[in-house]
């Protein structure tokens, strides 16, 4: 009996989803990305270090010595340093961090 009921737990457990542990890119402190967009769901993480929340559709530019780069990123969960500096209201930010995004 008690084989059955090991078993059978067999599936549940192989069922359960894994804590995701993304780890923010190493921020530079000379690059510099800007956001601007439609957020949801903002909230500090990790002690204060980390803002997360759920990009409906931002725009990121980074310049750095390593070059221009941007891009639009839509519905989907985001993680920045929570050293940013700007408005970040409750749907929208427009704000600035040193540092790279991971898009």
């Amino acid at each position: 009996m008690m084989c059955l009921v090991l078993l059978a737990a067999i599936p549940m457990a192989a069922g359960m989803a894994t804590p995701n542990n993304q780890k923010l890119q190493s921020s530079n402190i000379l690059d510099v990305t800007f956001l601007r967009g439609f957020v949801l769901f903002k909230r500090v993480a990790d002690g204060g270090q980390t803002l997360l929340f759920f990009a409906i559709r931002i725009h990121y530019t980074t310049i750095g010595i390593s070059g221009y780069k941007s891009g639009v990123l839509k519905m989907r969960p985001m993680q920045i340093p929570n050293s940013i500096r700007g408005i970040y209201l409750r749907l929208y930010m427009f704000c600035m961090f040193h540092g790279d995004i991971i898009p």
